[in-house]
């Protein structure tokens, strides 16, 4: 069976896909189904993030293009201000690929012959509201309506020979006027100028400056915010447990945030653990070895302290009570008691059951490990991320468009 939808806006696209993603299986990234727990970490800790951002300047190109766009006059409607939008995300890709930039350029491994199917605006949008670039709570469809309403308010304020004139602090109504300005945008004053005429990946210190304020002033709580503020060198940190253990020592970081890294550090290796004998019962090349050097637990502070954090990381991170956390919620409480009791059967039982509940008997790979027996692809990842690898990137470029440009 197929299934389609009408797709009207923006809007209406995302809330589709999310419709059409809860029918999906869970992917190699997320064999064992703890994804919402992982993302709720990652935004809590990382706000505006995801795991297919690549460069920070992204942050700015994208409403550059979108007020450039929705200010040329050409584009009389909400769709041909879309096509238009896409097509100059492609322009700017080929001229960044020409400018001799490809590392973190999206769609330079499809262009010239194809394009992404993930545009620039799709994947940092949530960011950019989030870091409030754009100054409303809109999609992208609704920005660009608003855009074109200042754009038609100004035209026919022209007509009718009522432009105002330049106030008292030199700003002109053709700037405050056209595609809605400085009045939806918090973006350098380049972004409504010739900003193409040099293109970089690179952040300009002004875009850099203005980045780790909107970040500051957003999201100002976040552990994002904190490496920011402190000027943490996040090269030297390998991945998320090492900064969990650097951060503990920080006494001006607050208790609660150690508190939930000490949670996040617990529940990634809780997991990891758990991947590790998901790829041992599908005979993966050297999972065996990985189990002897997987993180260890004490039993009794295990068996005394699991569930109790478990229970913390639901309250905390404040998920729903809904059918699908209890589901998971109830698996992991099988894993701890099956660490516990230290039996290797019990806890295959529990990994075979979760991954039939989440895929079904047919797709479940516990069950047809005759299929991956001695594979050399591991699946289901490691220990978690929670989007520390993009966070590093963004930070890292936003110091270098501070320093460089100093």
């Amino acid at each position: 069976m197929q299934i389609g939808w009408v797709d009207f806006s923006d809007k209406d696209r995302q809330k589709a896909l999310e419709v059409l993603k809860m029918g999906q299986v869970q992917g190699a990234i997320d064999e064992l189904g703890i994804g919402v727990i992982r993302d709720a970490f990652a935004n809590y800790f990382f706000p505006g993030t995801s795991t297919v951002q690549t460069r920070a300047k992204y942050f700015f190109l994208v409403p550059y293009i979108i007020y450039k766009e929705c200010e040329n006059g050409k584009n009389i409607s909400l769709q041909a201000i879309r096509n238009a939008i896409d097509a100059h995300e492609r322009r700017c890709a080929e001229t960044l690929i020409a400018n001799g930039y490809t590392d973190g350029v999206i769609g330079a491994n499809v262009l010239p012959d194809k394009w992404v199917k993930r545009r620039p605006s799709e994947i940092y949008w949530n960011g950019i509201k989030t870091y409030g670039i754009v100054k409303m709570d809109c999609s992208i469809d609704e920005c660009i309506t608003i855009a074109m309403r200042s754009r038609q308010r100004k035209e026919r304020m022209k007509n009718d020979g009522k432009m105002r004139e330049e106030n008292d602090e030199g700003s002109s109504d053709d700037t405050m006027g056209q595609a809605g300005g400085p009045q939806l945008w918090n973006m350098p004053s380049i972004g409504y100028g010739e900003w193409e005429k040099q293109l970089s990946i690179n952040l300009t210190q002004d875009e850099a400056t203005t980045l780790r304020t909107q970040i500051s002033e957003k999201a100002g709580g976040s552990l994002l915010s904190y490496l920011l503020r402190n000027h943490i060198n996040v090269s030297e940190i390998a991945n998320f447990s090492t900064l969990c253990a650097v951060l503990q020592t920080k006494d001006d970081l607050d208790n609660e945030q150690k508190d939930m890294l000490r949670l996040a550090d617990w529940f990634s290796k809780l997991c990891y653990v758990t991947r590790i004998a998901y790829n041992m019962m599908l005979g993966t090349v050297d999972a065996e070895d990985e189990w002897e050097k997987r993180p260890k637990f004490d039993v009794p502070a295990l068996r005394l302290e699991g569930r109790q954090n478990l229970s913390q990381i639901y309250h905390k991170l404040n998920l729903q009570e809904n059918y699908r956390n209890r589901k998971t919620k109830d698996y992991l409480g099988k894993v701890i008691d099956s660490l516990c009791s230290k039996s290797m059967d019990r806890l295959y039982t529990t990994i075979r059951d979760r991954e039939v509940s989440l895929k079904g008997r047919e797709r479940a790979k516990t069950l047809h490990p005759e299929d991956y027996h001695g594979g050399e692809t591991w699946l289901g990842g490691r220990e978690l991320d929670y989007r520390f690898t993009q966070t590093k990137r963004m930070i890292n470029d936003i110091y270098q468009g501070e320093e460089n440009n100093a």
